[in-house]
């Protein structure tokens, strides 16, 4: 092939790439979020029980004046997640949250001899982890009217949102103890046991929006369903410190619920 003949050939190819890229339009930068349709969030916040209605099984277990309902305290929670928006109305997000170990304590006076398996008065304690996979949805102001977002100026705009979700939440009961008031003999102790149960929640704030990224100030509701203790009860361990059951006693079962506070961080890509 001539040197002539190799010269046009280029020059051609330059000229239908060039007339190609033009004909696919020119690179552009991101003129929306349009482009950056995927998020990912992290966020912490405080998680505040509510009141746990237990009813154990009077067969086994000893009534008491004080009952044994109580909350299970007031803990910190952890959360990460990614999320896609769909338009500025809705984003839908899965997300994993932590929660700290929530405490029960409940003093008991004892109703008498009379009592099934007295053991006068006491104290009983168990902990409650509740860790959920959770699948939500959340409307924001803005997508619905102008009228609901709140110029920042530089500082971007503030604008209302609000969501739910469902999913499961992983509520484990461990370290389950009595404990009696006068000699501190440790009793009524549990094996640890974890029960997925299916979970739901209702959240509302405000998020300051610039470019993208988001910071959301919110409340929620969560209910975590229900949770277990064990029913085998440890009675002794063995010489390497393994737990020995040689009975069983029925369980305690109740739902977790909880009031939070959040602050969540979200960077768009």
């Amino acid at each position: 092939m001539s040197k002539g003949k190799i010269l046009s050939y280029a020059v051609m190819t330059i000229i239908s790439s060039t007339a190609l890229a033009g004909a696919m339009g020119e690179t552009k930068t991101c003129p929306d979020l349009g482009c950056m349709p995927w998020f990912v969030e992290f966020g912490t916040g405080v998680s505040w029980s509510t009141k746990s209605h237990i009813n154990p099984d009077p067969s086994r277990w000893d009534p008491a004046n004080e009952g044994y309902n109580s909350t299970l305290g007031n803990e910190p929670l952890y959360m990460a997640g990614i999320g896609y928006t769909i338009n500025p109305l809705l984003s839908v997000d899965a997300n994993y949250t932590f929660r700290g170990i929530y405490k029960y304590r409940k003093h008991q006076t004892a109703l008498g001899a009379s009592a099934v398996n007295p053991l006068g008065n006491k104290t009983r304690y168990f902990d409650l982890i509740s860790n959920s996979l959770m699948f939500s949805g959340t409307l924001y102001g803005q997508g619905w009217s102008e009228n609901l977002a709140y110029s920042m100026g530089n500082y971007g705009i503030i604008q209302p949102f609000l969501g739910g979700g469902v999913g499961v939440a992983y509520n484990t009961v461990s370290n389950f103890r009595t404990v009696t008031d006068n000699t501190n003999f440790v009793t009524s102790v549990l094996q640890d046991y974890t029960k997925a149960s299916f979970a739901w929640q209702l959240n509302a704030g405000l998020e300051l929006k610039k470019n993208r990224f988001g910071l959301d100030l919110g409340y929620r509701y969560f209910n975590a369903g229900s949770f277990l203790s064990n029913n085998a009860l440890i009675t002794r361990v063995n010489s390497v410190g393994t737990p020995i059951t040689t009975n069983l006693i029925p369980a305690w079962s109740s739902n977790l619920s909880a009031n939070e506070l959040y602050l969540t961080a979200k960077i768009a890509f």
